[in-house]
């Protein structure tokens, strides 16, 4: 078709005539079947039939060809030319190259497959959505993080590349997101493995996987989830590996999920910075014969460490023990800083709950009691009560357990709850000592100068037995307080209790504004000590302010006139008195006359050695006085 009028006007033309001719020119490029047509412009234009043979012309040089061939398994089929695709179960299929034409398949896919590659996706998208295969999904995708599900699963699994990266999701395929970790593969690495940080591929001797950040380490890492199951093996290790960061200066952190974590041994946690951090309540339950937790930093002199941190004052530990197991919880030259943060329901019938050997300066909080609230027991588990709830005593002589804070401790239920036995300026902060088969607190000759305070010694067959050296007691209550025959400067401030009794040795006791006899049957204190002092303190069965009674050292002596001699041998400081008869001259000790003291003779202090003689007529009697 031409067009019929040319005009060759510029484009925006409205002439009638160039209208015209467009309609005409549309009309061609869509309907004609020739290849081209010239515009109202005389310039040569492609049909729409014109490209569409062209792009055939070009789809036919490419070899494409539209119509493919079918595969149908058990039927033979030949493939003539190479531009010649088969389909086949969703995919699109070529000849492999080189190949002579015609090529003969089988029919039989496991041998035809080997002739052909696909050329479609499908295969593809479904390889990389492969949430099975490690050959597949994110390991076809450089730089890409594959996922592994296991350790099992890792050991299968080389890198492919150096520095290549993967996310195990748990290290048990039962337990995922529990010992989850990111690993980077050493292409060069020989290490020695461990399954944990370092992990060596099966049959691959050169090239480890090394974990990311691992001084934060999870128990759920060593395969431990406080399911009930024996963890010793597992806990052995992990704590090897513990070790092996402290040779490198290293700190670890254990992050412990909730559970019950069963052992039989338990190896040493003296490891500076070692934190034992719990994820909701932690049970560790012995079943072996050793100490359920050990921090032990040396039995020789100068060795010591500090820094290792046992729970939280709100997320305590909590350690069981039967009947024939251990010690509960046994530190040794732990000196510096600290903290444990226990509870102990049970551990051996000849072991201590907690047992300190030179501890300094570290705080405790502790619960020693029969019964877990978690359980809702009230008896110690398996029926292992403590020997002794808390002990203090020394590694060497001279390395006192000194200076350490307990905070609101609780010793119930024990045979012994507190035992002092050489310990030097530790402070115990409120807490309790009660139900004890033997003693509340046993404090021996060499405790110094402990300090208790607010604590509570009640129903104990004896609440407190004191043989220490400058001890203090403030604001305590007990039923019983007995300084003993070795108590030195012990003193007793504030205190509330029924009976006081002050042992004939003791020395330099001191009993102030404490209330005694609160029981309302006991209505006085006891005291055959040396040098006891007496200030302020209150009967409440009299209700009256009452001391120490007046105490006769000596019998009472009558003599006729004339010079009396007596020598105080007591050990005390005693009060002399002197009635009957005209006493002209009192001299006591070396120098000191007192002449014509009317009758009766005033009380005199006579210091313990001393003499004191009487002179006078008549029949004088002669009482000395220990007390005020």
């Amino acid at each position: 078709m031409t067009n019929t009028y040319n005009t060759l006007n510029p484009l925006g033309s409205v002439s009638a005539k160039d209208l015209s001719d467009n309609a005409s020119d549309f009309d061609e490029a869509m309907n004609s079947p020739a290849p081209s047509f010239y515009d109202r412009f005389m310039r040569r234009r492609e049909t729409w039939a014109g490209m569409e043979k062209q792009v055939s012309d070009f789809l036919e040089a490419m070899g494409f060809e539209a119509t493919h061939l079918q595969y149908v398994d058990g039927t033979p089929l030949t493939v003539l030319r190479p531009t010649q695709l088969i389909d086949r179960a969703g995919s699109v299929y070529k000849v492999k190259q080189p190949a002579s034409f015609p090529v003969n398949l089988t029919g039989t896919w496991a041998t035809d497959q080997l002739l052909l590659v696909d050329v479609s996706d499908a295969a593809l998208r479904s390889e990389l959505a492969d949430a099975v295969s490690l050959a597949n999904g994110a390991t076809m995708v450089g730089r890409a993080t594959p996922q592994i599900k296991s350790l099992a699963e890792l050991k299968t699994y080389q890198g492919r590349y150096s520095k290549d990266c993967v996310l195990m999701m748990g290290r048990d395929t039962a337990t995922p997101g529990r010992g989850d970790q990111h690993f980077w593969w050493d292409a060069a690495s020989t290490a020695t493995p461990n399954d944990f940080d370092i992990v060596q591929v099966t049959g691959v001797p050169t090239g480890r996987w090394i974990a990311f950040g691992r001084e934060i380490i999870r128990a759920s890492d060593w395969g431990m989830y406080g399911d009930g199951t024996d963890i010793t093996s597992k806990y052995a290790a992990m704590m090897a590996y513990v070790a092996l960061l402290g040779n490198i200066g290293k700190h670890a952190t254990i992050v412990l999920g909730a559970g019950n974590y069963v052992k039989s041994s338990c190896p040493n946690h003296a490891y500076r910075g070692l934190v034992l951090h719990p994820e909701g309540e932690v049970t560790y339950t012995n079943t072996g014969s050793g100490p359920n937790m050990l921090i032990d930093f040396g039995a020789l002199s100068g060795m010591k460490g500090d820094g290792v941190y046992i729970g939280s004052p709100n997320n305590p530990i909590t350690f069981r023990g039967g009947a024939s197991t251990g010690d509960g919880i046994y530190v040794r030259a732990f000196v510096g800083n600290g903290g444990i943060c226990a509870n102990v329901h049970g551990c051996g019938t000849s072991a201590r709950a907690f047992r300190s050997e030179w501890s300094v300066l570290i705080d405790y909080w502790l619960n020693i009691t029969p019964g877990d609230l978690s359980t809702g027991s009230l008896a110690w588990y398996s029926g292992g009560v403590p020997a002794v709830g808390v002990s203090l005593g020394e590694r060497l002589t001279g390395e006192q357990s000194a200076y350490n804070q307990f905070w609101n401790l609780k010793a119930n239920g024990c045979n012994v709850g507190i035992f002092l036995e050489s310990t030097l300026g530790n402070n115990f902060w409120g807490g309790d000592s009660e139900f004890s088969i033997a003693i509340g607190l046993l404090a021996t000759v060499n405790a110094l100068k402990d300090k208790l305070w607010g604590m509570n010694f009640e129903v104990n067959p004896t609440d407190i037995s004191c043989n220490a050296n400058g001890i203090r007691f403030i604001g305590c209550d007990a039923l019983s307080f007995v300084f003993g025959a070795t108590s030195v400067n012990c003193k007793m401030l504030g205190c509330l209790t029924d009976a006081i009794t002050v042992v004939l040795g003791s020395v330099g006791t001191h009993i102030a504004d404490t209330s005694f006899s609160r029981g309302l049957s006991s209505t006085v204190i006891v005291d055959a000590g040396t040098e006891t002092r007496h200030s302020n303190n209150y009967n409440m069965t009299t209700n009256k302010f009452q001391n120490a009674p007046k105490v006769v050292l000596t019998p009472t002596v009558s003599f006729p006139g004339g010079v009396f001699t007596w020598i105080n041998t007591t050990g005390d400081t005693v009060l002399v008195q002197g009635t009957g008869g005209t006493i002209s001259n009192v001299s006591v000790g070396t120098g000191l006359d007192i002449a014509t003291i009317p009758y009766p003779m005033n009380r005199i202090a006579v210091l313990n050695g001393e003499p004191i003689s009487f002179s006078g007529s008549g029949s004088l009697v002669f009482k000395a006085w220990r007390g005020v």
